[in-house]
């Protein structure tokens, strides 16, 4: 079953990501070949009548692809599409300017963040869901001496923004035990405090002592003592599906940082395999409620997480991602003239053996994990 909704998981970030150069294309005015739905042999496939693209669907189910005039092809294939693009050169990719053709390569990573968006959107919509504010505090612990309130909603700390509830015990915790300072609206008025978190024996973790708040999806039924709850309203729930956007993607960038100087282990990070590994964990436990959407809400917000990781991993400027293909594009802008496609190519390539073998060495980490 893990392998089954991986597959489905998968599918759906990459075909989102090639739906969204499919569709910046064809406003663009650039004619795409081929829309397939997974790789290797093709299964079967259909032109609808009159129209121009091919869509087909292949026998392995991972991921997809959209394949444009013009565009980098295939060795086999490259001779029958240098003949399309004589034949409507107008229509290459190619032949576009470089604001059009950046567009319809970011046009992948915009769909991923809009389903990311739009997951999450759903998921807090209906459900109780953490808010960066404070609802109860515990006797005896720094937040009461520091003088927090109830109903303080935290906007700050150190200086960084706040967006979802996890940034607050996330931004806290960056250096435990050290003094936190806390932006903080109360009725209108923006408050600062410092409170410095106090070492729990019992958790054996440093813990400043509040529980954090939470308030009613849109749909989302009332238990009883919820009534007078606070409910998002659709505004309310739209941000927070942006703000789940933007936190996650400060906190890749964040452990991408990290991973860099060192300060974090790359036995970390996971791959494919690690990723399977978690969905199934994920799946198990939501079944293990008896409650479908509990299983639903919890794929979703997965999937949420993991489509703007594949986002951000697009973007970096690495040859053979999306990123590196931007860059291209921009240096062609400054120059005035293309890259030589020649040399371009084995620099995508050569970026491509190389996250192979990043590939390889991630997926040796997430089976020493298992094991």
């Amino acid at each position: 079953m893990n392998i089954v909704i991986a597959i489905l998981v998968f599918s759906v970030l990459i075909v989102i990501h090639e739906l969204g150069h499919f569709i910046a294309a064809r406003r663009c005015g650039i004619l795409v070949e081929e829309f397939s739905i997974g790789m290797g042999p093709k299964l079967f496939g259909f032109r609808p009548k009159g129209g121009e693209t091919l869509y087909t669907l292949r026998l392995l189910p991972i991921g997809g692809s959209c394949r444009m005039l013009g565009e980098d092809v295939a060795p086999d294939k490259a001779e029958a599409s240098q003949q399309s693009a004589a034949a409507a050169p107008e229509r290459s990719f190619s032949s576009k300017p470089v604001s059009k053709r950046i567009v319809v390569i970011a046009a992948g990573i915009v769909m991923n963040l809009l389903l990311a968006f739009v997951a999450a959107f759903v998921v807090y919509s209906a459900n109780r869901f953490n808010v960066p504010k404070v609802d109860s505090l515990i006797p005896g612990y720094p937040a009461e001496a520091a003088g927090l309130m109830p109903g303080d909603r935290i906007t700050k700390v150190n200086g960084k923004s706040v967006g979802v509830a996890e940034d607050v015990s996330r931004l806290i915790n960056e250096k435990p035990g050290d003094a936190a300072r806390l932006t903080l609206n109360r009725d209108g008025e923006t408050v600062e405090l410092t409170v410095t978190p106090m070492f729990d024996e019992a958790s054996g973790r440093y813990l400043v002592g509040f529980n954090i708040g939470y308030v009613l999806g849109m749909f989302t039924e009332a238990a009883e003592g919820e009534e007078d709850a606070e409910r998002a309203s659709f505004l309310d729930t739209a941000k927070m599906g942006f703000n789940f956007c933007v936190s996650s993607v400060k906190n890749i960038f964040g452990f991408l940082g990290q991973l860099i100087t060192r300060k974090m282990d790359a036995s970390q990070v996971s791959g494919p395999i690690g990723i399977i590994n978690l969905m199934g964990d994920v799946y198990n436990e939501s079944v293990a409620t008896n409650n479908p959407w509990t299983v639903l809400s919890n794929i979703l917000m997965l999937v949420a997480g993991l489509s703007v990781n594949l986002a951000v991993f697009n973007f970096l400027p690495i040859p053979a991602l999306d990123g590196g293909r931007i860059v291209f594009l921009i240096i062609e802008a400054v120059r005035g003239k293309p890259v030589n496609p020649e040399k371009e190519g084995m620099i995508h390539f050569a970026g491509m053996v190389l996250l192979m073998i990043l590939m390889v060495f991630v997926a040796y980490n997430d089976i020493l994990k298992i094991i």
